[in-house]
């Protein structure tokens, strides 16, 4: 974690912690962009002390919120034994400054699970294992009164797994599965 000694054998239980700078686009063609403010610690994710890498093949999918606010679900890859992961990180961006000193513009609201690709293991490098490529499908559902969705990932229908519900704990500040 942040100011720990690098190890040569990382815990695959540390996460990297996620910082943010945020920057808005002016009609100043001197200076067309100008900061807007940074933090160092808007909450972690990843494992052996790295985070996950952004997967390009699968679009960013964002709501605005009631509120002004924005939620946006950024697909990643990680390392499995045997496999790559597939994940959802959540972000959530108040449209307000923060209120108090423990409020974050930006905040890592969770990492939501949804999918493998074990190609790397199976077939004529392991003919005993059959090959799986299961991409999860997100889908977002407002619910009245609530500040937050409730977050659905969905899995194919020939795949082992089933949809899996994510509802947002306030005291946590994370989506957690029901």
């Amino acid at each position: 974690v942040f100011g720990e000694q690098e190890s040569a054998y990382p815990d695959p239980d540390q996460p990297a912690v996620l910082a943010q700078a945020s920057f808005e686009l002016t009609s100043d063609a001197q200076q067309p962009w100008r900061w807007e403010g940074s933090e160092l610690d808007i909450g972690h994710f990843g494992g052996y002390g790295r985070g996950n890498a952004v997967d390009g093949k699968r679009r960013v999918e964002s709501v605005s919120l009631s509120n002004g606010d924005l939620l946006l679900a950024v697909p990643t890859l990680y390392d499995t034994p045997g496999a790559t992961g597939r994940a959802l990180e959540i972000l959530h961006f108040s449209a307000t400054l923060p209120a108090q000193a423990d409020d974050k513009r930006w905040r890592h609201l969770g990492t939501l699970e949804a999918g493998s690709d074990n190609s790397a293991s199976c077939g004529e490098a392991n003919p005993r294992l059959a090959c799986r490529d299961v991409i999860g499908q997100l889908r977002i559902d407002a619910q009245a009164g609530q500040a937050f969705p409730v977050l659905s990932v969905a899995f194919p229908e020939n795949a082992d797994e089933k949809t899996v519900q994510y509802r947002y704990d306030a005291q946590t500040k994370t989506y957690r599965p029901t």
